[in-house]
Parts: C-alpha cells; structure tokens; sequence
C-alpha cells in the first residue's frame, strides 16, 4: 500500500537559488522520486510562485509517514 502524503509535512527547504527554470527541472528530475509540473502562478501554501514557463516540483520522501486524521 502506498503511503498517504500530507501537504504540510513538506519541510521549507530550498535546494537552489538564482538559477535557471531549465537548471531546475534537470535537477528535480535527476535526485527525486515523486515530481509534478506546476504551472505560472500556481499557489501553494498561500504562497503565488511566479513563473515564466512550466517548472517541476520534486520530492523526497524521507519517512514513511501519514496524515493525521481530519
């Protein structure tokens, strides 16, 4: 069974600062398991990430945890 993910067990961590979309998307594809192509101006966490094209989200999963219930 696969594990349930919770949105705000994400950690704040940034891997890469002042690079290029293209930069990102290679390294996300190269060092992560579970990644998702965000669009521009796509809202998480009440946060807008700006964007001029496409970019990929990657993750990392380092525990195997769930959810707490609702």
């Amino acid at each position: 069974m696969v594990p349930s993910r919770c949105v705000n067990r994400l950690g704040p961590n940034v891997l890469l600062r002042d690079t290029s979309e293209e930069a990102i998307n290679t390294y996300v594809r190269e060092n992560c398991k579970d990644y998702y192509e965000i669009p521009p101006n796509f809202v998480l966490r009440d946060v807008t990430i700006l964007l001029h094209t496409p970019m990929l989200l990657g993750f990392k999963i380092r525990k195997k945890k769930s959810c707490p219930p609702s």
